[in-house]
């Protein structure tokens, strides 16, 4: 297994779609193909209901001593690591991986060495088309080289390479390539905003606050309709100390018309700070 592949395993988990049953035709040429579905898979989803589209997985595919293949699956919460190893078959010119958690969810697709894995995830009465492509073998120090060449948009990482970079290297490094590749690329999804949400909360826990807040404003940036991301900046600001720039994120969020647990978390921090929201707004 390369070093990357490693190093990715130790800094991702579970992803959201814990529940799932995978289904990929292959052609005749099972041997070959078998080999080439070997390695660490991401891609991104399109939301049926709402035409928004997200990174989805990683998920890791490895071949056993004896030849049989076993998946893990990866997601964007860093950490943390789901410990079981699940069965890939091949039957009948299908790849199966079965997952038994979550009531279950389906993909079905095609797979081909060029293509990657394309096809239709359903799940939870969700139907969501998933295109997955094999991630390249590239440490954090690739990445930088691709930045420092100009080559970066052409060359964007996958989510798990900029969480890596993220971590390893810092939020300053991973602005300027999200900077760099935005550029040229105005609206590519470097990354999901729970990854780095989750990211900014740990360090919070570490005791880092200025870093914390550094990784939050990547969010902000690249999710600037999110409200949950100002929500999460603002009590960044706030544990800082902030407090004009915690307001202003707060009340930013509020704007935005956000889901009820993030209008009462925002409305709770603003408390914190001496600002009655509700009665500011009636008036």
């Amino acid at each position: 297994m390369s070093t990357k592949i490693s190093k990715l395993r130790r800094f991702l988990t579970i992803s959201s779609f814990a529940g799932i049953v995978i289904i990929v035709g292959l052609a005749p040429t099972l041997h070959a193909q078998n080999d080439g579905i070997v390695g660490l898979w991401e891609g991104r989803k399109v939301d049926g209901r709402f035409n928004t589209t997200e990174p989805w997985g990683p998920f890791l595919i490895e071949k056993e001593s004896d030849g049989t293949l076993k998946a893990t699956f990866l997601g964007s919460r860093l950490g943390q690591r789901d410990s079981p190893m699940y069965n890939v078959t091949l039957k009948n010119g299908k790849f199966k991986l079965q997952m038994n958690r979550w009531g279950g969810a389906a993909l079905e697709a095609t797979f081909s060495p060029e293509k990657g894995i394309v096809g239709t995830l359903r799940h939870h009465g969700m139907t969501e088309k998933l295109t997955l492509q094999k991630i390249p073998d590239r440490t954090d120090d690739d990445i930088l080289a691709l930045l420092n060449s100009g080559k970066i948009a052409d060359n964007p990482p996958y989510p798990s390479e900029f969480m890596s970079l993220l971590i390893n290297k810092g939020p300053e490094a991973a602005l300027t390539i999200y900077k760099a590749v935005n550029e040229k690329k105005p609206g590519h999804q470097l990354w999901g905003p729970g990854a780095v949400n989750s990211y900014g909360y740990e360090l919070f826990n570490k005791k880092k606050t200025a870093e914390a807040v550094a990784v939050l404003k990547l969010n902000t940036l690249a999710y600037a309709d999110d409200p949950n991301s100002f929500d999460s900046l603002g009590e960044g600001y706030l544990r800082n100390g902030d407090r004009e720039l915690a307001i202003k994120a707060l009340k930013k969020s509020l704007s935005m018309n956000p889901p009820q647990n993030v209008r009462q978390n925002s409305i709770k921090l603003l408390k914190e700070l001496g600002i009655d929201y509700e009665d500011e707004a009636m008036n």
